[in-house]
């Protein structure tokens, strides 16, 4: 049985009045895109809580967009790691 999706978080996040399409950009080519929602992410009280959430959620096929100030390849990262080092 999945666990219920806990959103209340987002209230308190940093992104929570902003653009989507800052942390979801259409071209991701260049690293200077993701710039501005790092500058966001980087103060968030609730950074820790977004990464969380798209570690656990995100599809294998929709990862995509900023969360936590990280990318869709810094967050393999981190699973690949979780993978080799299980808690």
């Amino acid at each position: 049985m999945n666990e219920p999706i806990d959103h209340l978080w987002r209230d308190a996040a940093n992104c929570v009045d902003l653009p989507t399409s800052m942390f979801f950009p259409e071209n991701t080519q260049s690293d200077r895109v993701w710039d501005a929602a790092r500058r966001v992410c980087s103060g968030c009280a609730v950074r820790l809580d977004c990464l969380e959430f798209a570690l656990r959620y995100e599809e294998l096929e929709d990862r995509w967009g900023m969360y936590a100030g990280l990318t869709p390849n810094e967050r393999n990262l981190i699973r690949a790691q979780r993978a080799r080092f299980p808690r």
